[in-house]
């Protein structure tokens, strides 16, 4: 057991990830930026490595900052749902929703209001496949004649999915490409954001740009389109499968998928 982090510890390294800052994390969990950053340095500390990289105004996760992350946020969850169970009353009838900012902004909100539509005054969240391709502005991509051109393009890429540039040019069989080399945003609605602006070429999730693809704001300047392994899905407990609010929002979901 000596081995298991503080709570404090968990919940200052969660909530400074989320926020990729210390002082928006210690406002979060009202204490000081000093407190959070003792914490974070006590649990590297028993980690035996880095969670983050300090710049000056902001941090940014390392890899081993994203791994700890990914594996710690399910029982976080899970830890949550026990107390708020215990806890009763109106928790017990919430759902709390967890999605990638991009996700979020790109293809959840702008649907959000449908489903308030039918089910006044509750809340959402959603999973798609995750297919990748490179996207850029028109103009960028009149730049491109051939897929080795994107040896001298600026590749923009998005902290979170570090891994997308080089996944896609293996799928691609393109080879002689610097996959890391670019300019690097902390979320990927940046970087999209960025290609839009016609400052390099992104990868984007398909899902997440068709609008801005069906529109000409961003165009696919090459073949082919990757399919991650992982999806996004929609998580719940089975034994929450009898919720309402659950299945009003599930059967929703699928509607607006299907």
């Amino acid at each position: 057991m000596s081995q298991i982090p503080s709570m404090r510890a968990l919940s200052a390294f969660e909530a400074s990830a989320r926020h990729l800052s210390f002082l928006q994390a210690a406002a979060e969990l009202h204490v000081t930026p000093g407190a959070v950053s003792r914490q974070i340095q006590a649990l590297e500390s028993l980690l035996g490595r880095p969670l983050f990289v300090r710049h000056h105004k902001r941090v940014e996760l390392t890899r081993t900052g994203r791994d700890y992350l990914e594996d710690i946020r399910a029982p976080l969850a899970r830890i949550g749902e026990a107390t708020a169970r215990i806890r009763g009353g109106d928790a017990e009838a919430a759902l709390s929703i967890c999605a990638y900012p991009t996700f979020a902004i790109r293809w959840f909100i702008p649907r959000w209001g449908r489903f308030y539509d039918r089910n006044p005054g509750l809340v959402a969240h959603k999973v798609i496949e995750v297919d990748t391709l490179p996207v850029c502005s028109p103009e960028v991509a009149a730049t491109l004649h051939d897929p080795s051109d994107l040896k001298t393009a600026t590749l923009l890429h998005g902290e979170p999915r570090p891994q997308d540039w080089a996944r896609w040019l293996e799928t691609a069989g393109i080879e002689g490409v610097d996959a890391a080399r670019g300019l690097h945003f902390e979320s990927l609605n940046l970087a999209i954001q960025a290609a839009i602006e016609g400052l390099g070429v992104a990868i984007g999730i398909e899902a997440l740009v068709r609008e801005d693809l069906a529109e000409g704001r961003l165009v696919q300047p090459f073949a082919p389109v990757r399919r991650s392994r992982r999806a996004m899905h929609l998580l719940y407990p089975e034994a929450k499968a009898a919720n309402p609010n659950l299945r009003a929002f599930r059967d929703w979901l699928l509607d607006e998928v299907g």
